[in-house]
């Protein structure tokens, strides 16, 4: 991607009050191509250039020294921000960083067809990491994503018809005791949530949600969060598209979400 300064601009503003603009500006734009079905890089393309072109109004932004420093510190996390609240609207503010860098993963990089996981490839992957506050080690220690140097995926339920034999799978993936669980972020939470509301019955799920509540309050509570937002995500698509052209209707996590 190479940006370029409009010529004729000119005058200044300082990069908190760019950012301000671009997300009054942007978030009704994301939010329109989400509800025409637009998702994975064309929503991404999509939303940089509304942010772009905010950012770009003025001859000089104050407080920026290079053009890198713009992208990587101050358009990148604005454009994640952006497609954020145009996904979670009030609930954005709840979420962290590592829930943004899941949420966003889900609405941005596309599955291809016999892909079990969401694969990044380097570029694709420090987009994401920068533009969601994110060290990729770190989201690496905590089981989001595996691989290795030249490609990583997303730690996810991987594609299958059998929700059960997914979801364990995953819980086996990421080490995580189904028994006695050791919890380390949110989506390890949320993907225990899946585990446990598909095996248990009611009343022995209520134990344990009140449980894991207690235990971890803050991870329960943002997992809920970020569960509610794939979940409208999901039933809105299917308003809007259809169950077959629901663009997540191969993603067996918002099935168990459901």
């Amino acid at each position: 991607i190479v940006v370029t300064w409009r010529k004729g601009v000119s005058g200044k503003t300082s990069v908190h009050d760019a950012h301000n603009n671009a997300i009054n500006q942007c978030v009704n734009h994301a939010s329109l191509l989400i509800k025409n079905g637009v998702f994975g890089i064309d929503l991404f393309v999509g939303t940089l250039g509304c942010v772009l072109s905010e950012f770009t109004k003025y001859e000089t932004i104050i407080g920026i020294k290079s053009m890198s420093e713009l992208v990587e510190k101050h358009i990148y996390p604005t454009v994640a921000e952006v497609i954020a609240r145009a996904l979670g609207g009030d609930k954005f503010g709840r979420l962290g960083n590592i829930s943004l860098f899941y949420l966003l993963s889900k609405v941005l990089v596309e599955k291809g067809g016999r892909q079990e996981r969401r694969n990044f490839d380097r570029s694709t992957l420090i987009i994401m990491s920068i533009g969601t506050h994110n060290d990729t080690k770190n989201l690496e220690n905590l089981n989001v994503i595996k691989g290795d140097s030249d490609k990583m995926y997303l730690l996810e339920p991987p594609s299958s018809k059998d929700e059960l034999g997914s979801i364990s799978t995953l819980l086996q993936d990421k080490g995580i005791n189904k028994d006695n669980p050791k919890i380390n972020s949110v989506i390890d939470m949320l993907h225990l949530l899946e585990y446990y509301a598909i095996t248990l019955s009611r009343q022995e799920f209520t134990n344990k949600v009140e449980q894991l509540r207690t235990n971890y309050p803050t991870f329960y509570d943002e997992a809920i969060t970020l569960a509610n937002i794939l979940y409208n995500l999901y039933t809105s698509m299917l308003k809007i598209s259809g169950k077959e052209g629901n663009p997540f209707k191969n993603d067996i996590e918002f099935k168990l979400i459901e």
